[in-house]
């Protein structure tokens, strides 16, 4: 049953933003995103911080994403692809 879901839905979260938001922070590669950066970049403003945090914490329960030290020595911390 499980191999059959994940073979019919593969990486599907059942939530489109964070679907989106997964899709970002790959892309950014090990850079990661910020959650400025979500917000502004990937949603354009749409999602307030809360909303924000709510789809990282999809990713995150997932083992998708996970929290790291800015690459550049920014105080910010960033959010990488597992």
């Amino acid at each position: 049953c499980d191999e059959s879901a994940a073979y019919i839905f593969g990486d599907s979260l059942g939530d489109p933003d964070a679907e989106k938001l997964l899709a970002a922070i790959r892309e950014a590669g090990d850079a990661g995103l910020n959650a400025t950066e979500i917000r502004r970049k990937v949603f354009s403003g749409h999602l307030d911080a809360p909303a924000t945090q709510a789809k990282i914490v999809i990713l995150i329960r997932a083992g998708l994403v996970r929290q790291a030290d800015a690459p550049d020595g920014r105080k910010a911390k960033v959010w990488v692809a597992q």
